[in-house]
């Protein structure tokens, strides 16, 4: 089973290489809407996907998870 949010990305963070193997990581939050109420949503991407993401702060995204 999986789930998707479609929202506007309103924060980005640049990647950063962590950890001994200087894994890529990388925070995208999306603020998406409920019915008749926003609520914002962060996402952690890891590895190959935070350095493919090519998402932009105001654009809109669908994210699978």
């Amino acid at each position: 089973m999986s789930y998707t949010s479609t929202g506007e990305v309103i924060a980005l963070t640049p990647v950063e290489h962590v950890g001994s193997n200087g894994m890529a990581k990388r925070q995208i939050v999306i603020k998406t809407k409920d019915d008749k109420f926003d609520k914002t949503q962060p996402f952690v991407l890891l590895k190959e996907r935070a350095e493919k993401c090519m998402a932009t702060v105001g654009s809109r995204v669908v994210v699978s998870w």
